[in-house]
């Protein structure tokens, strides 16, 4: 049976929401800025009735069913207000927050804790083994803690992201004023752009789009996120950044430089090794198992860095630096995926 969550189904009238067209995406960028500046962009365009749209009642409702109530209106206080308040950084941030202490290890530790509280006195031989239960689960709890809350930020950003498709969506449709309308569009782009978050916006009505090759994303990045999120967060970052600083047009030799760096410190991690630089010597060492062709070419990934990047030219194509930024995701899989000798 098809499920209506699936985009294919029929029933979703070409409206299917950006979280399931683009399920699990992390979006790139500085995305508190970004966050912060299209709920001031939205709050001006209803405040000052830009869209054309008078009776905020009818379209603060319109735009919480558009959403299935991602977006929920409230009555009496002014709708660019609402909206302002809804995209707010702090306030996404403090309800992913919220979501990670709803996950079941979250749950579970304060299961334990009330029923130790519960327990009767008369058992002293029990209270021993009942703290350790209960510290272990708050020590399981409080060490997924971190990565888990940004699994729900990028969760939250998404619903973010559909939420401002649907305000542009209501308000083609209902509002009178289409300059008011493509005007949001630049705005939205700009603000994109200033973020440096890789999305852009087409079409009528407007949709919004990922700007990377989907290729990259869905092969490379999303599984590279996932893997490294427990245990290096901040590695899994930086090489995401790092694809989204080249589409902001970022030096290639600062941004490859970084991202080498990043897989450099994972292999380290792996190894235990502090002065592992992917050179023949440490491959041979360290992943024996490797095949000569892939050594080979990891030692001239590494060849890139710094001032031979640039190959003797200005700079490298467009196409040569995705090329590269896609062989440094690949190797950081590889590394996971490879014994350590």
């Amino acid at each position: 049976m098809t499920s209506s969550q699936e985009p294919k189904d029929p029933r979703w009238d070409n409206r299917i929401p950006w979280y399931l067209r683009h399920p699990g995406t992390t979006v790139g960028g500085n995305m508190d800025l970004w966050l912060d500046l299209v709920g001031q962009r939205i709050e001006r365009l209803f405040n000052f009735i830009e869209c054309g749209v008078l009776n905020e009642q009818h379209l603060g409702s319109c735009i919480e069913t558009e959403t299935l109530n991602r977006f929920k209106y409230t009555w009496g206080t002014r709708l660019g207000s609402q909206f302002k308040a809804y995209f707010m950084a702090s306030e996404v941030r403090r309800q992913a927050e919220s979501d990670a202490l709803t996950d079941p290890e979250e749950l579970r530790a304060g299961e334990l804790r009330l029923k130790q509280r519960r327990s009767p006195a008369a058992a002293p031989t029990m209270v021993p083994y009942g703290n350790a239960e209960v510290v272990l689960a708050e020590m399981a709890a409080r060490t997924t803690r971190a990565a888990r809350t940004e699994a729900h930020w990028a969760t939250r950003i998404n619903e973010c992201i559909s939420t401002l498709e649907a305000v542009m969506r209501v308000v083609g449709t209902y509002g009178t004023n289409s300059d008011g309308v493509a005007a949001l569009v630049i705005d939205v782009r700009r603000i994109s752009a200033a973020a440096h978050v890789p999305l852009d916006v087409r079409g009528s009505p407007p949709l919004i789009y990922p700007l990377e090759e989907p290729l990259l994303q869905r092969e490379v990045i999303e599984p590279l996120l996932t893997r490294l999120a427990s245990r290096w967060p901040a590695r899994a970052k930086e090489l995401v950044t790092a694809y989204h600083d080249v589409l902001a047009g970022k030096p290639l030799d600062e941004v490859f430089s970084s991202a080498f760096k990043s897989v450099e410190e994972i292999a380290r991690a792996l190894t235990g090794d502090p002065k592992f630089d992917f050179s023949a010597s440490d491959l041979d060492r360290h992943f024996p198992s490797l095949h000569s062709t892939i050594k080979a070419g990891v030692i001239k990934l590494r060849a890139h860095r710094g001032a031979v990047a640039a190959h003797g030219r200005n700079a490298p194509s467009s196409a040569e630096i995705r090329y590269l930024l896609f062989q440094i995701c690949n190797l950081a899989l590889l590394l996971l995926d490879t014994p350590v000798g």
